[in-house]
């Protein structure tokens, strides 16, 4: 069967390193949370085998197949270890004229604004860990009206400790990072504000990308400066304490450590903390903010309380231009 198929080729690419895989859901996700396994199961190599003999599949039955594929993906990535990364919430091709033109996948895509989204994903999400093979996940929509229900959501599946082998303390549940649409100064700072708020950022992933242009990486910088710039924000609005090695160990998690640990590049037993070429600059950094931070406090200290008005006999040892005028004025 066609799943039966996939499995290998799961089993194949596990076998070469890979630790991800990645499902476009478009729209919405579909799923049937009203079937059952064994129901999904027992009817998807009929409806797959009226797809290839050419008949119509409609929606529903569509929603079935898709449900019971799903199911047999998750249980192999949860066997192996894989995330399962969703991608959801775009409109396809919504000019017909540059369609014909040009036809698919030809920038003429855009965020889809329909409802119900959050509800199948919650379907499937659910139906997934109550038979026991939900995987690590990360979720994205690319919709950032629905950024604070995905992060709430997540929180409902997060499992960590000792259900979690070798995770322990890290969530099983992923908000994905900003992407397409998204994928600029204010959508980064949205998600990364809005995860902050229902979850705990220093715990997130980062910027993951299923790009695979050579010149697009750049958004892991670009990603890195916008972070930087919110922990900043956090910090001078007195959100967050001025402790610069913190601060260094959690932009350290969310750009690299986290990532190794959650999708399992490396087993080691020893996490990393700072590395070593990056203490200098952050204890030089702490030195310069430290005493750059007392000249603030005085600065604000003398502005706040400025020093007692002078007596006349000061402003006449100071200006002795004045001393008659001073004295008149006595």
């Amino acid at each position: 069967t066609l799943c039966d198929v996939l499995e290998k080729r799961i089993e194949y690419f596990d076998i070469l390193g890979c630790r991800t895989a990645d499902h476009g859901m478009d729209d919405t996700v579909l799923f049937d949370g009203s079937v059952t396994a064994s129901q999904a199961e027992a009817a998807s190599e009929v409806i797959f085998r009226r797809a290839v003999a050419g008949e119509r599949i409609d929606a529903e039955t569509a929603r079935i197949y898709r449900s019971a594929l799903i199911r047999r993906l998750a249980k192999q990535y949860a066997k192996r270890g894989w995330v399962m990364q969703v991608h959801f919430g775009a409109m396809r091709n919504v000019s017909p004229a540059m369609f014909g033109k040009l036809g698919a996948d030809a920038g003429y895509d855009t965020i889809h604004g329909g409802s119900g989204r959050i509800a199948s994903l919650a379907a499937m999400l659910g139906a997934l860990e109550n038979e026991a093979i939900l995987p690590k996940t990360i979720v994205y929509s690319l919709n950032p009206a629905e950024n604070t229900a995905v992060a709430a959501l997540i929180g409902c599946f997060q499992r960590t400790g000792d259900e979690m082998e070798g995770l322990q303390c890290m969530p099983k549940m992923q908000q994905g990072s900003a992407w397409w649409f998204n994928d600029h100064i204010d959508g980064m700072k949205s998600q990364l504000t809005t995860l902050a708020a229902q979850s705990a950022l220093g715990k997130f992933v980062g910027m993951t990308t299923d790009s695979r242009s050579f010149l697009s990486y750049t958004r892991h910088e670009y990603f890195r400066r916008v972070l930087c710039s919110v922990l900043g924000g956090y910090v001078e609005r007195g959100e967050y304490p001025l402790d610069i090695d913190a601060l260094a160990q959690m932009v350290c998690d969310i750009c690299y450590n986290n990532t190794k640990d959650f999708f399992s590049c490396e087993k080691s037993h020893k996490r990393p903390t700072l590395y070593e070429s990056i203490k200098p600059k952050t204890e030089a950094l702490s030195i310069k903010i430290k005493k750059e931070g007392k000249l603030k406090c005085q600065k604000a200290a003398h502005t706040i309380a400025p020093p007692a008005p002078k007596t006349v006999r000061q402003s006449r040892a100071e200006h002795p231009h004045l001393k008659k005028q001073t004295i008149s004025q006595e």
